[in-house]
């Protein structure tokens, strides 16, 4: 089904796999416009839109103008059980960021959409929307506000500078690092992380079987070349994992710069050093293959100290994303808020 733009030459339609290249235009014309943001790469892309979780025809509409080429995009994510969060996205190309009417028509699909998601949670159970905006992108933070969202997070990107070689780590007394196997360790991960961020704001207690199908695809389909797991080390005590970290390149065929995905410690094992001596054993490696600084994402206020951690190793913020959220259905609420 297609809609015709009344104020303006642009046509809504459901999006398919054919529109990949238009999604990649839209993307790079807006992240040009904003302080750090990095311009996306059609290999990062590929697996996410072509075969990510994302249906075309049910989650997505994109609006095309006379030229064929995309000027917005809108999607909603059916997040599984227990469908507590769903995530929702909207982008503007930077020529038509003022027009009120189409960022309207685009966030309105999306609460739509995400209400017959939140049909699926279980009864009595609070489920909000939510969208992670850059600080600086005010015509878009602007239209989620005018439709009932609000910020409730702030979250910091920060980056460290690898030209010298970082401080050697220190493991306390029986902890070891092992190398991550993929075809060993993927279970033991999820497990491991599943327990180290149940006391994370913003986190949803998910189905194991659901987790490992979304880290498979995450690890084999949407990270492809960025997966390497000698980057990936564990913390382990008596063959358990206490604690983990991950990193890889920030895009395919990126030797300059890494990305930190997930760093965790099991809460009875915090305060000994291990998240350090995990953040210091990663870089080292990539100040020995030659990448020139890494990245990572902290909430600004993490209850568990995480933002204190990356200043110590000498993280520093360059960029602000703010999270807002709407709620779409009351009830008792399932994501952790607070510290207990």
């Amino acid at each position: 089904m297609t809609k015709q733009g009344r104020q303006n030459h642009w046509v809504e339609r459901s999006t398919t796999d054919e529109d990949l290249d238009r999604y990649l235009s839209l993307v790079t014309a807006v992240n040009g416009t904003l302080a750090g943001q990095e311009l996306p790469q059609r290999e990062n892309v590929a697996g996410w839109f072509v075969d990510g979780p994302i249906q075309h025809g049910r989650d997505a509409r994109i609006v095309v103008d006379d030229g064929d080429g995309a000027i917005g995009w809108v999607y909603v994510r059916d997040p599984g059980e227990p469908y507590a969060v769903v995530p929702v996205g909207a982008l503007v190309h930077p020529m038509h960021s003022y027009d009120e009417v189409l960022w309207d028509r685009l966030i309105a699909f999306a609460q739509d959409r995400g209400k017959e998601v939140a049909g699926e949670a279980r009864a009595g159970a609070r489920v909000v929307a939510r969208t992670h905006i850059p600080e600086d992108d005010g015509h878009r933070i602007a239209a989620f506000e005018r439709a009932g969202f609000a910020a409730v997070r702030a979250s910091f990107d920060m980056r460290v500078l690898l030209d010298k070689p970082p401080v050697q780590p220190v493991l306390p007394a029986g902890v070891e690092v092992r190398a991550f196997r993929y075809d060993q360790n993927l279970e033991e991960l999820i497990v491991a992380t599943n327990e180290a961020f149940r006391d994370h704001w913003g986190t949803v207690q998910q189905p194991m079987e659901q987790l490992i199908g979304e880290w498979r695809h995450w690890i084999e389909v949407e990270m492809n070349e960025q997966f390497d797991p000698s980057l990936w080390p564990l913390a382990v005590v008596d063959g358990k994992i206490v604690g983990f970290m991950s990193a890889g390149r920030v895009a395919p065929k990126n030797d300059t710069e890494a990305q930190l995905f997930e760093l965790g410690v099991l809460r009875e094992w915090r305060g000994r050093g291990i998240g350090r001596a995990l953040l210091l054993t990663v870089f080292g490696l990539l100040h020995e293959r030659g990448f020139a600084s890494a990245r990572g994402h902290v909430d600004s206020e993490n209850l568990t100290g995480a933002l204190r951690l990356y200043e110590s190793v000498g993280m520093v913020p360059f960029r602000t994303t703010l999270t807002l959220e709407k709620e779409l259905r009351a009830g008792e609420d399932p994501v952790v808020r607070e510290l207990s």
